[in-house]
This record gives structure tokens, sequence and C-alpha cells, in this order.
């Protein structure tokens, strides 16, 4: 009788010193990053037959598990890489949004006060002062060209550093996935199929770390290992053989870099515009929709300005007689690059070439060109016809406003949408320290009870040794 109950005693006692344990270890881990929560889980031991019945023979620890959702921590990672995209995405574009808008920095001002000062020299073309105040208006439209597109520049290159650094880290954590990967496998054959909780943590952790980076999904296999794939089903991670991705300049723009793709030694495939979500998904959409077309068309500005102005400013005469000459530098057959190149030629006022006629021989002069000149302001040359030189750079402004401001909506309800998910999976995976101190309490009572069964038991041998001395 009281082996019996011994043996049921101690089944009891190591029951809840494992869950004593396994309590104590999700109170040591409140703070880490990515832990869930473990709970114990028991079962009874099968009774054994007697004649009056079936006595129990007490209970065993069935598995230790944690306390984990597939349904939520997908939501999580969704939700994180749509958030960190949209946030990217947002960041980058308001930069562009501030300084093409404001009148300190932007075209706009600058274009007015260009054809203002036009307007002034066709008003009095003999005035000097007048004809300076136009160079003067010319070279800050040109210095403010040079400006913008080199802001425009510094922002391809932030956006080249940051391309390269969400690489590297999209390659830590595909290497350390992999390598976790090993371990699990290795860790779920060596204990029999029993799950090894904290790896697992640990290894869902990194992957929502990469979902930051760019847009993740994945596929778990039977042997514990889990594959993930990235654009459009680009292998990242392989069980434990990690792909490695790279960064070099664009074929058609070297200012620009691709992000390269290979696994296993094979050769080098141009992902770039198959990455979505995340840091990197919401870089490359920034530089496709906003900084490419953004610096296109003020080069393509520059450059119509510039070639219209020149040709009209050829068919004048200057205050000297002589035929106008270019006022800008010429734009290349290829404009890309033109707004930060671009200058003003003529330095003496004299040789703005405002009039119609040749005023050579002392031949009285007039402000027909220069009035042809001042009619550019309104003329539609841009946009295949469709829009003045003022029209065109404010559709930009429009454009880049439009796609800030819906970003700035879309990441702020991402943000809800993520706290939201978050919040979902803690309520079922984080550790409560109030719930976990009652269950100290609890296995610490039952941990006694089971101790006092013991020392019962002990007494009953005791006793049944006593009555045979």
């Amino acid at each position: 009788m009281s082996s019996g109950l011994l043996g049921v005693a101690t089944s009891g006692l190591l029951a809840f010193q494992r869950s004593l344990t396994t309590t104590s270890h999700n109170i040591a881990n409140v703070n880490t990053d990515g832990y869930s929560r473990q709970r114990v889980d028991f079962g009874t031991r099968p009774a054994q037959a007697t004649g009056a019945g079936f006595i129990g023979k007490g209970v065993d620890v069935t598995a230790i598990n944690r306390a984990y959702d597939d349904f939520l921590t997908l939501q999580v990672r969704s939700s994180t890489s749509s958030h960190s995209e949209l946030n990217g995405y947002y960041q980058l574009a308001s930069q562009v949004d501030n300084f093409i808008a404001n009148e300190n920095t932007g075209m706009s001002a600058a274009l007015q006060d260009f054809f203002n000062a036009v307007q002034e020299v066709a008003d009095d073309p003999t005035s000097i002062p007048a004809r300076q105040v136009m160079l003067s208006e010319a070279n800050i439209l040109t210095d403010r060209f040079n400006a913008l597109n080199s802001r425009f520049t510094a922002l391809q290159s932030q956006v080249n550093k940051g391309t390269e650094g969400a690489v590297a880290e999209i390659n830590n954590l595909a290497a350390s996935i992999a390598d976790l990967n090993a371990k699990i496998v290795v860790a779920y054959g060596a204990s029999g199929g029993n799950a090894p909780n904290d790896l697992l943590d640990q290894r869902d952790f990194l992957i929502t770390q990469l979902s930051e980076k760019v847009d993740v999904s994945t596929v778990s296999q039977q042997d514990g290992a889990i594959n993930v794939f990235i654009g459009n089903g680009q292998t990242l991670v392989m069980a434990t053989t990690a792909a490695q991705l790279s960064t070099q300049p664009n074929a058609t723009d070297p200012t620009q870099l691709d992000v390269m793709f290979s696994i296993g030694g094979a050769g080098l495939v141009n992902i770039s515009q198959n990455l979505t979500g995340g840091e990197l998904g919401g870089t490359m959409r920034f530089r496709n929709e906003i900084l490419t077309p953004a610096t296109t068309a003020l080069d393509d500005i520059a450059a119509q300005l510039a070639t219209d102005f020149n040709t009209q400013h050829a068919l004048g005469w200057d205050l000297n007689g002589a035929a106008g000459g270019n006022l800008f530098t010429v734009p290349p057959a290829v404009t890309s690059g033109y707004a930060r190149t671009m200058s003003v030629l003529i330095t003496d006022p004299a040789e703005i070439a405002a009039s119609g006629v040749n005023t050579a021989g002392g031949a009285v002069g007039n402000n027909q060109n220069v009035l042809a000149l001042a009619d550019l302001q309104s003329a539609k040359t841009m946009l295949a016809g469709t829009a003045s030189f003022h029209d065109a750079y404010s559709r930009i402004v429009a454009d880049v406003g439009s796609k800030t401001h819906a970003a700035g909506v879309n990441q702020a309800a991402q943000k809800g949408l993520l706290d939201h998910a978050v919040s979902a999976r803690d309520s079922l995976s984080g550790v409560n320290l109030d719930e976990e101190a009652a269950n100290l309490l609890k296995f610490q009572q039952a941990y006694q009870a089971s101790a006092q069964v013991i020392s019962v038991s002990n007494s009953l041998f005791e006793t049944l040794l006593g009555a045979f001395r």
C-alpha cells in the first residue's frame, strides 16, 4: 500500500516541480522579446486494475507547450511588413513633398520671379537695370534647378544606403534562421518529437524582424524546419541553407542600386521589381513612384525651358546690334541630370536680345523678341503640348503631395492594425506576472501536499515495519 502511495506522491512531486520550474522560466523571461508563455500539460497515469476496481497511479507531464497561435503570428508579421513599408515610404516622400512645395526651395516662385523680370525688360527694353535684374533672376532660377536636383541626388544616395543596409540585415537574419532550423531539427529528433519551445520562439522572432525589412511567406516542414520566401517566391531560406542578396548599379541608371538574388551558388537574379513590404519594399516603391519620376520631370522642365528660351532668344537682337546667343547652357540629347548642370551663359545685360529688329547702324530697336520670351511663361510646351512650365511643375508638386498624404493616412491606419495584432498575440502568448504569481502559489501548495503524502507514506511504512519487530 505504502509503495503505491509513494509512487503516486512522487509522480505529483515531479510534476509540480516541473510546473514550478516552467512558471519560474516564464517570470524570468517576462521582458524577453519574442518569448511565448509556456505551460505544463498533465496526463493521468494508466490506472491499475484490482478486484475492487481501478486504482489510480498518479500523474505524468505529457508536454511543455508554448501559448502560440499561427494565425495571430501571421497577422503580426503581415501588419509589421505593411506598416514598415508605409512608414519608410512616407518618411522619404515627406522629404520630397516638403522641399518641392516650399516657396523658398521649390521652383514655383523662382519661375514666376524670372518671367516677371523678363516682362520688366519688355516694358523698358533699353533699361540696363531691368536687364540686370533679368540676368539675376535667371541665375536664381538655374541655382534653384541645381539645388533641387542636388536634393534629389542626396535622396537617391540615402535610398541606396538604406537599400544596402536592409540587404545586409536580411542576409544576417536569413543566416540566423537557417542556423536555428538546424538546431530545431536536431532538438525535435533528440527529444522524441517534443517541441523546443525557446528555439521556436527565437526563430519566430527573427522572422518577424525579417518582415520589417521585406514581405515574407513561410512553409513549415515535417522535421521542424521552416522555409522562407520573398518577392515572387524566391527562396530566402531552404531548411539549413540561406540565400544571399546583394546590390549592384542599375544597367541603365548607375546612380540606382538593384537588389540581386542568389542561392546555392546559382547566378544572380534581379528581384528589385518583385520586392514588396517592409523597409526595403517601401524604399523601392518610393524610388519608382516618386523619386525617379520627379527627378525626370524636373530635368524635362529645365531642358525644355532652356531650349525654348535659347531658340527664341536667337531670333532677336541685343543692344550692340548682334544676334542673340544662348541664354542658358544647351541641354544634351539625353536630358537626365540637366537640372544639375543648367547655368546662365550671358553676363552682360546688353547682350539680352530684346529687339525683334536689327539695331545695327543706328536702327531703332523694339521689344518684340522679349515679349515673345515673356509669352513662353504661358506657352503649352510641356507634357506633349498640354502644360506650361509652371503647370508641369505644379503637377509634380500635386502628384507627390497626394501620394505623400495617402501614405500618411495609410501608415496611421496600418499602425492601428499592427497595434491590434500585437495586442491580440500578446494576450495569448505574453507573460502575465499576476497570473504567474498565482500559478506559483498553486503549484507550491500542490508540491507541498505531494511532499506531505510522501511523509504519510513513510509513516505508514514505519508502522508496518514496527509490527514485525
